[in-house]
């Protein structure tokens, strides 16, 4: 082994330079900006939709209540805190995905800096052997850097919805670091300050992310080794403060009352003895992730069956690392610390409770990735010496390296999907999410359908796949039928599902004879997501074309409530309160909040023009909003034919008005009321009265009901 130098001057100048916090953090924070600052433009994906693009809970930051009480179905259900921080993101930039990856570095440097301080002060206790004297801070720099720059970190920092594990690990550490802090203080009042505020982060992590349950078992084990020196001796001396702890995590009582949502708990139709067995194989993986971080895999897909015969290599291999760490742990204790820390991270997800969504993910290695590094760094410095520095310096260059590379995966959701599918062919989800990529690239819609029957032919109990198909097929008009019929699947498979039972309304008003079930469909759905502001507005669409107006002003109004910024709505509650009622005010009201919020909303321009030309005085007004209709679409036939109409009872507007009926007539042959205008206009000019008869007589051919010319 090599011999330590005994006098500070002679160690190595980058050994001497990390003794000071400011340049560790220096070299810390500046690694994450730099290996990170390809991700700024990332856009939002996958489980991003339903937490921050469609979580109508972010709009209203005065209403704190409502944002800390997500809908259970919404992708942040049960995580208060976590939807706070996208509240707070939405108020700052509405949905510019900058401001969020902003937050998301922020919230990893955090992490990162914490750690390092945590791990500098641990070790100035606990690394009493001479072999790690001027060593520890050069240590604590090497382990966060392979930490913070690991490329398992990208979908915590870089997929946006995964900020819960990002923000959870962050109140974990910081937690763990107040208690150290609390130990060693002498005076029981500082003491008690530092616990109180160990426990109130315990909270903050406990609404943050479930996993957060397990810090207050590693500070009671952290405890026991370095501190009391025994479980017993722990709880009497900090009794106060496990009570506390304790007490911490009574919201999740509350807050895991929608985990069936998200697929997690003992109704999934998995029993804890296969889910065990399946995950035997994953934590080992898990491991091996961490040793050689490739390939990643963004969604590993669904849980499936293991059988014995599969698996008993990874059981007998995990019996053996768990039995190791718990005989450890009793003789050993000291040394086996990090390896517990590693497998009690791991056991809310990894144990017996199914999670039948994704029982392998890599942002549950976001913390545990901590405890494994630190366990490897150290025990290879207390073998190797000074020369290990060197090696995990590299590594860490390496890894960065690694991660940047690996943030161009998350450039769009078509590369992202692909690269899944590709590392991933029997994950029936990715197939689904290509194909829901491809669709929204034009002239990819038949591959789009292909991936979805991909989808559907792995996993025929999978009500999103069934639910993506049908959606899919609800864009061709020929398939409607097949679309009704998908749709109609999943939402057998999965009651539950608020947006198969939207999609199959959806397909149901476009089937023209089915109004009364897409209502039926659409009330189910808005049941199930009381904030489902699509939901409403279909809802609101389908009762007005059975004529229940009075229903679909509500539908509206609910849909505008949800989301104040849904310009389609305003408009369209504004054309029924027109219908409904010779009270045109409202309706001009509304169709202007429309246009407030989307300038360049055509028909609203449209509609608004129309009721404006009927008021007295409001002529000038109207004429400028169909002329705006028309500069956003020139082929506009009707806004061609109602402008005409106005101006040609303006003087000196006759020749213009009879441009635009040739327009209206241009753009739609068969217009026949246009037909019947032009040749009214053309009638009052004498020098165009046979074209105009001809137009008239044009008019009566495609539509026999127009009045007769009068001679």
């Amino acid at each position: 082994m090599s011999q330590l130098k005994s006098h500070p001057a002679s160690l190595p100048w980058y050994v001497r330079l990390s003794d000071s916090l400011y340049v560790s953090l220096l070299v810390l924070t500046s690694g994450i900006w730099l290996i990170y600052s390809n991700t700024f433009r990332v856009p939002f994906l996958f489980d991003d939709e339903s937490s921050i693009v469609k979580n109508t809970s972010l709009r209203h930051l005065g209403s704190i209540w409502r944002i800390l009480h997500p809908t259970e179905n919404a992708g942040v259900g049960g995580r208060p805190l976590l939807n706070l921080s996208y509240a707070i993101n939405y108020a700052l930039g509405g949905t510019q995905v900058v401001g969020y990856h902003i937050v998301d570095l922020v919230i990893h440097t955090i992490a990162a800096v914490l750690l390092l301080v945590l791990l500098r002060l641990i070790f100035k206790q606990i690394l009493v052997d001479p072999k790690f004297e001027y060593y520890r801070n050069s240590l604590s720099l090497i382990i966060t850097a392979l930490w913070a720059w690991h490329p398992l970190q990208t979908i915590s920092v870089t997929y946006l919805s995964q900020r819960a594990e990002s923000l959870m690990g962050l109140f974990y550490l910081l937690t763990i670091l107040l208690f150290f802090l609390g130990s060693y203080k002498s005076s029981r009042l500082i003491q008690s300050r530092y616990y109180m505020l160990s426990i109130i982060t315990c909270f903050l992590g406990i609404i943050t992310k479930e996993v957060m349950i397990t810090a207050p078992f590693t500070i009671l084990l952290f405890d026991r080794v370095f501190v009391s020196g025994s479980f017993t001796g722990a709880l009497k001396k900090h009794a106060n403060l496990y009570l506390g702890y304790a007490l911490s995590l009574l919201p999740l009582i509350f807050l895991t009352t929608g985990a069936h949502y998200r697929g997690v708990g003992f109704d999934q139709h998995i029993t804890p003895a296969a889910y065990a067995l399946t995950e035997s194989e994953v934590v080992i993986k898990y491991i091996f992730l961490i040793l050689w971080p490739h390939p990643l895999i963004f969604d590993y897909g669904w849980y499936t069956p293991t059988s014995i015969s599969e698996a008993w290599p990874y059981c007998l291999t995990l019996c053996c690392i768990l039995s190791l760490t718990i005989y450890s742990i009793i003789r050993l204790p000291k040394i086996s610390f990090l390896a517990a820390w590693f497998f009690i991270l791991l056991s809310p997800t990894s144990s017996f409770i199914p999670v039948a969504s994704q029982p392998m993910a890599e942002n549950r290695l976001y913390l545990p990735l901590a405890a494994l590094v630190t366990f490897l760094v150290l025990n290879s410095f207390y073998y190797y010496g000074k020369r290990c520095l060197i090696f995990f310096s590299a590594i860490a260059v390496i890894l960065a390296l690694l991660t940047y590379s690996r943030n161009s995966s998350y450039s769009s959701a078509l590369s992202l999907w692909s690269e899944t599918v590709t590392l991933n062919p029997l994950n029936a989800r990715a197939h689904a999410n290509l194909g829901l990529a491809l669709s929204a690239i034009k002239g990819h819609e038949k591959e789009a359908i292909s991936e979805y029957n991909q989808a559907v032919t792995l996993k025929p109990d999978s009500a999103e796949a069934h639910n993506a198909l049908g959606e899919a097929l609800l864009h061709n008009p020929s398939k409607l039928r097949e679309a009704i019929n998908e749709l109609e699947i999943a939402t057998e498979l999965k009651p539950n599902f608020a947006e198969a039972h939207y999609n199959l309304g959806t397909a149901l008003l476009n089937s023209s004879d089915k109004p009364t079930a897409a209502v039926d469909e659409f009330k189910i759905a808005t049941n199930l997501n009381p904030e489902f502001t699509e939901a409403y507005y279909n809802l609101g669409n389908a009762l007005t074309r059975l004529g229940k107006k009075n229903e679909a002003i509500i539908a509206f109004k609910k849909a505008i409530i949800s989301n104040p910024d849904f310009a389609q709505a305003h408009a369209n509650l504004g054309n029924i309160y027109y219908t409904s009622s010779s009270e045109s005010s409202d309706a001009i009201s509304e169709l202007r909040i429309a246009l407030k919020i989307d300038p360049d909303f055509t028909e609203a321009h449209y509609d608004l023009a129309n009721i404006l030309s009927k008021l007295k005085g409001y002529e000038t007004e109207a004429i400028k909003h169909f002329e705006l209709a028309l500069n956003l679409n020139p082929e506009f036939a009707l806004a061609h034919n109602n402008l005409a109409n106005l101006l040609i009872r303006i003087p000196g507007k006759q020749i213009e008005a009879i441009s635009h009926y040739r327009s209206a007539i241009h753009l739609m042959p068969n217009f026949a009321i246009a037909h019947y205008n032009l040749g009214i206009a053309l009638l009052k000019n004498t020098e165009s009265e046979i074209e105009g008869r001809e137009e008239i007589n044009t008019a009566r051919r495609l539509n026999p009901e127009l009045p007769a010319l009068q001679l």
